[in-house]
């Protein structure tokens, strides 16, 4: 899991909702 949680990682990546598309890139936190 990253370490990290679905809040922080849609901060990161500024999505709106849960839904995240297949294949979309996503930005996760340094570890």
């Amino acid at each position: 899991t990253y370490g990290t949680t679905v809040k922080v990682l849609k901060e990161l990546n500024g999505l709106s909702t849960d839904r995240i598309k297949i294949n979309q890139k996503l930005k996760l936190p340094a570890k």
